[in-house]
């Protein structure tokens, strides 16, 4: 599990978000966040052999070799696409995560 520093919110924290996913590392998010990044664009389907769609979502290989799921991608455009996911800790609940992947969207 992910020990970040912060967690980026909707309501406060929007440009701060927009800067820190340009680092390609994970980035905790809020719920309003979350929803709003899968309101907003339609998903993308990663063009890539490092990718496995499932649904809107699929499996990750990271440049670090470890693979992650993830619930849906987006890019506005020919750029970086954005890995979106959320995990649920031992006490229940639930966290949100964004990481920009290395794959640019072709659609």
């Amino acid at each position: 599990m992910f020990e970040l520093a912060r967690v980026h919110t909707r309501a406060d924290d929007f440009a701060a978000y927009l800067s820190a996913i340009e680092s390609h590392e994970p980035v905790e998010i809020d719920e309003a966040m979350f929803m709003y990044w899968l309101e907003v664009l339609p998903p993308k389907t990663p063009q890539s052999p490092d990718v496995e769609p499932r649904g809107m979502g699929g499996l990750w290989k990271r440049p670090d070799g470890t693979v992650q799921r993830y619930s849906f991608a987006q890019a506005e455009g020919q750029e970086e696409l954005t890995a979106f996911w959320r995990t649920k800790d031992d006490d229940g609940s639930v966290r949100y995560f964004a990481q920009r992947m290395p794959i640019v969207n072709v659609e």
